[in-house]
């Protein structure tokens, strides 16, 4: 589960490099939202070592207190014998003594002094015995409580991870549709300038500048249109796939001015796919400009690789995964 997890959380990490700058804040949110996740779902299993290591010491505690009950209880015996047998000689004292009472006050004031501590003494185990027995009751209800508090919420834990595990494992099949889908409406991808990868539990289809758009401009030619129109009749025969279509430039020229270009080129993909049948409610659009690479500016192959376009498949089901994510 922790390794799903931080699945996941690679998966936030790697998303926030394609967004906009006020949904990029967003998503670093559900980030930290998903690592306090993960940090619950760690405390809930540090949780359960500490309450194995309490219920042993309590049980050890347990030992301790019975063993000390056995020994006041056998002392108790004890006291109880001494008690008899000071009655016993105090009687006797008093029969032999009849005669010489007055001789034998002392004698009696001392047995009468004896006995009365002894029956102090006795009083006083009696209410340490009966303080350590509620004490032992408290610590019995309290591992009680214990034990059917972590029962309930890792019963909690354990159902909320099967629904996420289900979920995935449905958009993980709704990916592989779709991704069949794309491929065979694109013709198994031999379409040149039209790059189709998964990561991160969505579909990223790439298309570059020299398939879409010459230099500096925003309208489409033929044969970006052509590929759009192939892709949105895959995208049609997917109608829970949400859309999000992203413009990217190289850092050649200025970049207010790039980053306008990259929006400008993302819009007219977005209109595209209106035109063929998509629905804008699907539609989501944005411009990176320069800022979210995939290759060096260094080198040509690197700038034509970053000039690019990218139209990110996402399911239905991701909605569902992130309501169980973030669900308290």
């Amino acid at each position: 589960m922790k390794h799903f997890t931080l699945g996941l959380l690679s998966f936030i990490c790697l998303l926030s490099a394609c967004v906009p700058q006020q949904k990029y804040l967003d998503l670093e949110k559900e980030k930290k939202n998903l690592e306090q996740e993960v940090t619950l779902l760690d405390s809930v299993a540090n949780s359960r070592e500490q309450v194995a290591n309490d219920l042993l010491e309590m049980e050890t505690d347990l030992a301790k207190a019975y063993k000390e009950i056995e020994g006041l209880r056998s002392t108790n015996i004890g006291l109880n014998q001494s008690y008899q047998e000071l009655l016993m000689r105090y009687s006797s004292v008093v029969n032999q003594n009849n005669q010489i009472v007055d001789a034998s006050s002392d004698r009696q004031g001392n047995l009468q002094q004896e006995l009365s501590t002894q029956r102090m003494e006795m009083s006083e185990r009696e209410r340490r015995i009966t303080q350590i027995e509620q004490t032992l009751q408290q610590r019995e209800s309290r591992v009680q409580f214990l034990e059917q508090t972590y029962s309930k919420d890792v019963a909690s834990r354990d159902q909320k991870i099967l629904q996420l595990q289900n979920e995935i494992y449905r958009r993980d099949q709704q990916l592989q549709q779709l991704k069949f889908s794309v491929n065979s409406n694109l013709g198994g991808l031999n379409l040149q300038g039209v790059d189709l990868d998964e990561k991160n539990g969505r579909l990223y289809l790439s298309l570059s500048q020299e398939l879409l758009f010459q230099t500096g401009s925003a309208y489409l030619g033929s044969n970006g249109k052509n590929a759009l129109q192939r892709i949105s009749a895959a995208l049609k025969a997917n109608p829970g796939i949400v859309i999000e279509v992203e413009g990217h430039t190289d850092n050649q020229g200025q970049a207010q001015n790039n980053w306008q270009l990259s929006l400008n080129r993302a819009m007219s993909v977005s209109n595209a796919l209106i035109s063929y049948g998509i629905s804008p409610n699907r539609l989501r659009v944005s411009g990176k400009g320069q800022y979210a690479p995939i290759a060096p500016n260094t080198s040509e192959a690197g700038r034509a690789q970053n000039r690019r376009t990218e139209i990110i498949l996402i399911p239905q089901d991701e909605q569902q995964i992130n309501n169980l994510l973030y669900r308290q």
